[in-house]
């Protein structure tokens, strides 16, 4: 699997020190090379994914071995989701979050955060799981980062697309297994409905994250979104990153 090779990548960190020319071409080259290649496997494991969603609502296939015609085996649908959740997270996710230690690149974050929406989508039971080892291990503070460096000012649509998803669909998981006492099943709805409307807009730095709720919502505006509906996510994602220890 290409996943496998992009392990020993190096990498790719800001230069701060004098080289010369010669040296820093062939170090650019090298560090240009990884990045494709990672760009390249993140991409073959996306496809890999979408091909199961889109398998996922076909009758056909779910009720048949998911391998070639004639060939029997018990691998079945379930088991290659299970297998690609698996790959997701002993594999996928280590390797993105330490290239993010480097330079991090839009377009592999667009295409890694759209394979953990995928999973949302293949293996829903086992979203609980994922959902709390993912807000304990700071991705709400990754997510709100590569919002507030890439997504301000219209840049970077896809990324912000993909990103938004996430966050939604973590704290629709997390909240959803919380104790039934807490929520009713109409305030869930409007809880989920205001975060899918405003999270595309929450675009700020953790640093400014008091600014923007300290803002009246009838003397500012948030560009295209509900000031107040944008207040009311940051607070919904601030205390379930405290609840996971992420903030």
């Amino acid at each position: 699997m290409l996943l496998k090779r992009c392990i020993d990548l190096p990498i790719v960190k800001q230069e701060h020190q004098i080289t010369l020319p010669s040296s820093s071409f062939c170090s650019s080259r090298k560090r240009l090379r990884g990045q494709e290649f990672l760009l390249m496997s993140i991409k073959a494991f996306h496809r890999a994914c979408r091909l199961a969603v889109e398998c996922t609502g076909d009758p056909s296939v779910q009720e048949n071995a998911f391998t070639a015609p004639n060939c029997r085996t018990d691998d079945t649908l379930e088991k290659y989701t299970y297998f690609l959740l698996d790959t997701c997270d002993i594999m996928c996710i280590p390797i993105i979050t330490k290239h993010c230690e480097g330079i991090v690149s839009p377009a592999v974050m667009q295409i890694f955060f759209s394979v953990l929406n995928s999973q949302y989508v293949l293996v829903p039971r086992m979203m609980d799981q994922l959902s709390t080892k993912l807000a304990s291990s700071s991705f709400f503070r990754l997510t709100l980062q590569l919002k507030a460096k890439f997504c301000t000012g219209d840049r970077n649509v896809c990324l912000n697309e993909s990103c938004s998803e996430f966050l939604w669909r973590l704290c629709m998981s997390l909240l959803s297994k919380m104790k039934v006492a807490v929520w009713f099943e109409d305030d869930l709805g409007q809880v989920q409905a205001i975060l899918q409307r405003s999270i595309p807009y929450l675009n700020c730095y953790l640093s400014d994250c008091a600014t923007l709720l300290c803002e009246d919502p009838g003397a500012c505006s948030a560009g295209n979104g509900d000031l107040r509906s944008i207040q009311y996510s940051l607070l919904i994602l601030l205390y379930l990153a405290h609840l996971n220890h992420d903030m």
